[in-house]
């Protein structure tokens, strides 16, 4: 006989942990977008360089950056719903709230503080406590300036 009983509920601060980490990734991934959008100038005006230009008709030229040019809007377009969904809104939102309340409890995050930032992370691997203990502790020696 198979056990139906229901897994056993999640503590709260668990549950809270693994919201915030969503929050987080989300935000995260509206970030890389963004980034991806610094080289949309360069993608554009590509096609019209010296070295593509030469050899190609005008007509190909212009497709090429017509090309680029629509797939930076669609970029764009794709960026402002991801920024103005429901979800994005909740999140900062919250944020608002949170630095209403402890609005000197906030430590600024540094990218070097986690080397990997960049890298869309599509399942989470639990975290071992010593070692996110550890970074943090030295990730604040750091910024406070004290080596011990």
């Amino acid at each position: 006989m198979a056990n139906t009983q229901p897994p056993p509920a999640k503590d709260k601060l668990q549950e809270e942990e693994e919201r915030l980490q969503d929050a987080f990734d989300h935000i995260n991934e509206l970030h890389l977008q963004l980034r991806q959008l610094r080289t949309a100038l360069p993608r554009i005006v590509a096609p019209l360089s010296a070295k593509s230009a030469k050899n190609a008709s005008p007509q190909a030229v212009h497709a090429a950056v017509m090309k680029a040019a629509q797939d930076t809007s669609n970029q764009i377009t794709d960026l402002r719903n991801a920024f103005t969904s429901d979800k994005t809104v909740a999140i900062f939102r919250e944020a608002a709230e949170s630095r209403k309340k402890e609005p000197k409890g906030i430590r600024p995050w540094l990218a070097c503080e986690d080397p990997n930032w960049a890298q869309v992370k599509k399942g989470r691997q639990p975290a071992d406590p010593a070692t996110e203990s550890t970074r943090a502790a030295a990730a604040v020696s750091s910024t406070t300036g004290n080596n011990s």
